[in-house]
């Protein structure tokens, strides 16, 4: 729905995983196009423990096919691999990763790999991190200009969690008198 809303006319480029899990996924996205399923230029597969040279191949032949909007239907692997690989090949296009890979974690580790995290859609109906889930309709849930910034800010939440975290586990619990 969302890509319906925000860009109508997307020629969509979709990367799943060569199983039922990927093929759920993706027959989830045709029926959520509903008559604008022919929206979808190419759908690629991978199989688990694919190269990330495999990956980037599925997203030339993407390119190529002139898609201008990524679905990422992926396990945490290979979505690294595509947002990296994304970035290597100087493709840009609206991209959206699905729940099972949207985790700080992996968005944190393809960054440090060069992926280019700008203008990435994270499914955070799960995770919450990209967004605030007290105001579900706002913009704030879906994407961020900077996310950079906005994984710094839940690094500086963490640390203090963490400091809060050993400093109750430096204090002695008072023993139950027998």
């Amino acid at each position: 729905k969302y890509i319906l809303k925000n860009k109508p006319g997307a020629k969509i480029g979709v990367l799943y995983q060569n199983d039922s899990y990927g093929k759920n996924y993706l027959n989830g996205l045709k029926t959520g196009l509903g008559t604008h399923k022919n929206q979808i230029v190419d759908a690629e597969s991978y199989n688990l423990g694919d190269s990330a040279q495999v990956i980037a191949a599925h997203e030339v032949a993407m390119r190529a096919h002139g898609a201008d909007t990524f679905v990422v239907f992926a396990t945490p692997q290979a979505t690294i691999y595509s947002l990296i690989d994304r970035t290597a090949i100087g493709w840009s296009p609206l991209t959206l990763v699905n729940n099972v890979s949207a985790n700080r974690l992996f968005a944190l580790s393809a960054g440090q790999n060069g992926a280019d995290l700008n203008g990435i859609i994270f499914d955070i109906a799960a995770h919450g991190w990209a967004g605030s889930q007290k105001e579900p309709g706002s913009p704030d849930n879906v994407a961020h200009a900077n996310p950079q910034r906005r994984l710094a800010k839940f690094d500086e939440r963490r640390s203090r969690a963490y400091a809060k975290y050993a400093a109750m586990r430096g204090k002695r619990v008072p023993q139950a008198a027998e």
